[in-house]
């Protein structure tokens, strides 16, 4: 017996109503993923930093792999290690020419560990020569004396601390302003010298801050960021990405590998509403670029 016509327009009806709602909660889930997704991107500092410790800018296309990636995570500086013969190289010719069409400022590190006068004013020679054609903005300092210091005493850290801090004024009268100067620290100088901090701190454009371990990662720069900010200087705040091995990253509460980019961000975000002039910086592109 066939069905009354109200009764199959009904069902018609019904049907058409199910089909709306569910195109509505696709729309909705959709809409939802995309502003979940933009938050993420937006969370952090307005411009942020990137470290990169391998001439990977030597391999073929690869600034049409890393350029769009750079801009993914808003990166403005990059700190990058240079080996001597690639300066005059087109490699890094190219590199350079490509960052500076995306406003990306460079910067070649530094990380002599004898604290040498001479060899850094060899290394600011070599910089000062090629400046003008590969748009170096200035020189990250690397410098980690305490890295093999673990049973020093008290009184051997803090002389190691204050020549730290000598060289490193040594190295702001040699380069006379020509250049920013960044000098990488960790987040506990104050706790062996206060003085000696803040003089490294004064001495220097700006301070990157080693700051790894996430679950102390604002109250541990409260007083270098004090400093920096009375000095007017750049402050970055660096997070760890790479992998426990038990040399460089020894813990996993100091690295954010293997962490989705959401959980990364969230935690991160925290860091630049506590000390709004902080530039988030990462440590360093090849584990970036996996997030």
């Amino acid at each position: 017996m066939p069905k009354p016509y109200f009764l199959g327009r009904k069902v018609k009806m019904g049907r058409k109503r199910a089909g709306l709602i569910r195109i509505g909660i696709l729309v909705f889930l959709v809409l939802l993923g995309f502003i979940l997704v933009m938050q993420e991107r937006n969370m952090g500092s307005e411009e942020q930093a990137v470290f990169s410790w391998f001439p990977d800018y030597t391999e073929t296309g690869y600034n049409d792999r890393i350029i769009p990636r750079l801009k993914d995570y808003r990166i403005r500086y990059l700190f990058q290690y240079v080996m001597d013969e690639d300066f005059s190289g087109d490699a890094l010719a190219e590199f350079a020419h490509n960052l500076q069409e995306q406003g990306i400022k460079l910067y070649v590190i530094f990380d002599d560990q004898d604290m040498n006068a001479e060899t850094f004013q060899v290394f600011l020679d070599k910089v000062l020569t090629y400046r003008d054609s590969l748009g170096i903005a200035g020189i990250v300092t690397d410098i980690e004396p305490f890295s093999k210091m673990s049973d020093a005493s008290s009184s051997e850290k803090k002389e190691t601390l204050s020549r730290l801090a000598d060289f490193f004024e040594e190295c702001a009268d040699a380069v006379e302003g020509r250049l920013e100067l960044l000098h990488c620290m960790p987040t506990w100088y104050d706790q062996i010298s206060e003085k000696d901090c803040e003089r490294i701190i004064r001495s220097g454009t700006g301070i990157i801050l080693m700051n790894y371990h996430r679950s102390d990662m604002i109250d541990s720069i409260s007083f270098e960021y004090s400093v920096g900010r009375q000095c007017n200087i750049q402050i970055f705040s660096a997070a760890e990405l790479g992998a426990v091995d038990g040399k460089g990253v020894t813990s996993a509460q100091n690295t954010y590998a293997g962490e989705d980019r959401r959980t990364m961000m969230h935690e991160l975000d925290q860091v630049v509403r506590a000390y709004p002039e902080c530039i988030l910086t990462y440590h360093q592109l090849r584990d970036l670029i996996k997030v």
